[in-house]
């Protein structure tokens, strides 16, 4: 008996592990083909400015996208649903918690359910994600709606590529608190693809998220039944 539970154990922390060790490596594999997708064969001189016509264009991210800059006191937004820099998963294009109008102070930002949020301050700790409901944010979170002919999904990847990211980083102003520049980063040139293919992008990386959503899910729950089953045993997991 207590080899068979020697086992149990061992085979319940090798597959919270290996679940683990899985969900890393699709998300590194997950962001390698996001920057690879979007940057694909279109940064040559020549389609600067062209009209699509099924083809790919180079296109600035100022003429993409809006920085959505409305105000509201949280004094008169009741329970709003609030989210700051510290709701916001660092490389992980995932929302992992908020807040309420009620537990702040200052002015915030107003955003729609599907804007992009993109942390600002400290732009290399790379926080982006799609809101997934109406709300406010930290000032230090720039609210960005795409603009038309422009896919959200295809947006938001292409904030989260290294590339954007870095662009942000170079750009940014202050040295213990630096902060990106929208003037800078509206600058930046895009590959831009049909709408039909920007959605077409979106839907398939919006699968590798999901698969791996569904991964840090599972390793949850597995973990969860592991630390109730063995109580004083797993603490490591």
């Amino acid at each position: 008996m207590p080899l068979q539970l020697d086992n149990l154990k061992n085979s319940v922390r090798g597959l919270a592990e290996l679940m683990a060790a899985s969900a890393d490596e699709e998300r590194m594999s997950r962001f390698k083909r996001n920057y690879t997708i979007i940057q694909k064969g279109t940064s040559t001189e020549s389609l600067k400015g062209k009209p699509t016509n099924g083809a790919w264009r180079m296109a600035k991210f100022g003429d993409c996208a809006s920085l959505v800059t409305d105000r509201v006191s949280p004094q008169t937004a009741g329970d709003t649903p609030y989210i700051g820099l510290e709701h916001i998963g660092e490389s992980t294009l995932s929302l992992i918690g908020h807040g309420t109008a009620q537990d702040v102070t200052s002015a915030k930002t107003l955003f729609k359910r599907k804007d992009i949020l993109f942390g600002k301050l400290r732009p290399y700790f790379r926080k982006v994600i799609a809101a997934p409901f109406d709300g406010i944010c930290s000032t230090d979170i720039w609210v960005v709606r795409p603009k038309e002919g422009v896919d959200a999904g295809f947006l938001l990847y292409t904030m989260a590529t290294l590339d954007f990211v870095e662009r942000a980083v170079r750009g940014s102003n202050g040295t213990r608190m630096p902060r990106a520049s929208w003037d800078f980063l509206s600058e930046y040139e895009l590959s831009l693809p049909p709408l039909p293919t920007q959605r077409a992008i979106s839907r398939v990386l919006g699968a590798f998220d999901d698969k791996i959503a569904l991964n840090a899910r599972m390793n949850a729950t597995l973990e969860a039944m592991a630390r109730a089953i063995f109580p004083g045993v797993v603490r490591g997991l």
